[in-house]
C-alpha cells in the first residue's frame, strides 16, 4: 500500500470515525485459490450499509470527485489497481480543501496485501484506474441524485492533484462540466448543504 500526499496529509486514523482512514488485509492463498476478509466487522461501528455498489473502469478512467449530503462511503478495489482520492470539505476543519490519495490494489494472489477506504461524510471521493479495474463501494445511504454533487478536478485549487492524473484521463461528460472547486467561494457553495463541522 502506498499513500501518497501532494498537500497537507489528511490524518488516517483507524479509531476516528471522522476521518478518511485505511484498512489492510491479509491475502490467504492455497492450492484451491485465495480468500481475503475485504470488511472487518467493526467497520460496522462506523456506519451500516444502505446500498452497495460496484463499478468496471478501464485503464485511465478517473471518476470523480463525487460526493452526496451526510453519505459515507467504504470502498476497495476487487480486481486491477486503483489511485483512492479524498477531498476535505467539512468547512471548520483544519484540513479543509485538502486532499489525500492512497494506492489500493485489486485482490488476489498477486496481492499479499490488499486495502481499503473509509470515506466519512464531509469528503469529496474519486479514482484513477491504474489498470482495468472493478471497485466496490459501499454507502450509508443510497444514491439521491438531488443530494449528489460534483466537484471538477480540473479546478485551479486541485493542480496538484490534477498533475497526479494521467494528460488526458477518460472521464464522463458530467464529471469534465463540474463546479469548479475554489477555496474562496466553497462556504457559499457547501453552507446551504449538510457538511459535518469536526
Amino acid at each position: 500500500m502506498t499513500i501518497h500526499a501532494a498537500i497537507p496529509m489528511l490524518d488516517f486514523d483507524p479509531d476516528a470515525g471522522d476521518t478518511p482512514h485505511v484498512f489492510s488485509f491479509s491475502t490467504i492463498t492455497d492450492d484451491r485459490g485465495w480468500f481475503v476478509e475485504s470488511m472487518p466487522a467493526h467497520t460496522g461501528d462506523l456506519f451500516e450499509v444502505k446500498q452497495a455498489n460496484t463499478s468496471c473502469s478501464r485503464a485511465g478512467v478517473f471518476r470523480g470527485l463525487h460526493w452526496q449530503d451526510g453519505t459515507a462511503k467504504y470502498v476497495s478495489c476487487v480486481s486491477g489497481q486503483i489511485v483512492d482520492y479524498v477531498l476535505d470539505l467539512r468547512l471548520k476543519s483544519k484540513t479543509f480543501g485538502c486532499y489525500s490519495s492512497v494506492t489500493l490494489p485489486g485482490h488476489g494472489p498477486a496481492s499479499s496485501q490488499v486495502s481499503a477506504i473509509f470515506v466519512p461524510a464531509g469528503f469529496a471521493h474519486g479514482f484513477l484506474a491504474e489498470q482495468d479495474s472493478v471497485v466496490s463501494y459501499l454507502q450509508s445511504q443510497p444514491y439521491c441524485e438531488e443530494t449528489a454533487r460534483r466537484v471538477n478536478v480540473d479546478s485551479p485549487h486541485l493542480s496538484q492533484l490534477r498533475a497526479s492524473l494521467p494528460v488526458k484521463p477518460i472521464r464522463s461528460a458530467a464529471d469534465i462540466t463540474a463546479p469548479a472547486f475554489d477555496i474562496r467561494q466553497a462556504p457559499n457553495l457547501l453552507t446551504a448543504m449538510e457538511i459535518p463541522d469536526v
